[in-house]
């Protein structure tokens, strides 16, 4: 009977050790997919809901359209961690002349001048245990749009 329980503990040890390398094998494949192929496991992002309002209108695609990189504007002490929202500061090195005369360009100026942050009202939250690291996506070819609209 011990000898049974034995040969049966071994079975359970090596089925469990094989599914185990078998999905390591599988997982270590995709890693090592070349970007493209990444971007291709990659869906865009299937939320169809429809954004909150901000504080000041703005739009992503108009000023990567006038060829604004996403750097120039969020700067980060870890380049790919998290994204730091601009200081109202860094907006007005440019709308001190663009745009200065309206009504939301004068709102973002109110907020410099004070030092006041802007009060974003954030879209997206990392859940808890998530790792989250926008490089990764990035280097894949997703584009910030895809995920943070315009």
């Amino acid at each position: 009977m011990v000898k049974r329980i034995g040969w049966i503990a071994a079975a359970v040890v090596t089925s469990t050790l094989a599914a185990f390398l078998f999905l390591a094998a599988d997982f270590t494949e995709q890693q090592a997919a070349s970007p493209q192929a990444a971007k291709q496991m990659v869906p865009d992002n299937p939320s169809e809901h429809t954004p909150p309002a901000q504080p000041i209108p703005y739009s992503h695609k108009k000023h990567l359209a006038l060829g604004l990189d996403c750097k120039d504007c969020h700067t980060n002490p870890q380049p790919g961690k998290l994204m730091t929202f601009p200081d109202a500061s860094k907006c007005m090195l440019c709308h001190v002349t663009v745009s200065k005369d309206k009504v939301s360009i004068e709102k973002l100026a109110e907020y410099a001048k004070s030092k006041q942050a802007i009060p974003w009202i954030r879209v997206y939250a990392v859940l808890p245990g998530v790792a989250w690291n926008h490089r990764v996506h990035l280097e894949a070819g997703v584009t910030c749009e895809t995920c943070h609209g315009q």
